[in-house]
């Protein structure tokens, strides 16, 4: 009888210590794929922020007559394109 209770001790202990290791794994687990889903969501929005960079809106026109107005105030007389890229404009001499 004595050892019996001695093995079921035992055992009882053990399982406890393996459940206590269990629950430390999966908790490290869980910390993993936390750190993992912040870096991705971290990565997602980085590129959303360099992509959304890439796209300028086209200027307006009013916003288009406002500049003319000023450059015409100043006396720049300038004719405003907007530059395409792949175009070559940079390359040209003036």
């Amino acid at each position: 009888m004595i050892l019996k209770n001695k093995k079921n001790k035992k055992d009882k202990n053990n399982q406890k210590k393996n459940n206590q290791k269990q629950n430390q794994q999966n908790h490290q687990k869980k910390d993993k794929d936390k750190k993992l889903n912040k870096n991705k969501q971290m990565k997602l929005d980085k590129n959303k922020s360099k992509k959304s960079n890439k796209k300028q809106t086209p200027i307006s026109s009013i916003e288009e007559k406002k500049w003319q107005k000023m450059l015409d105030k100043r006396g720049i007389h300038t004719l405003l394109l907007p530059i395409i890229k792949g175009e070559q404009n940079d390359k040209n001499d003036w």
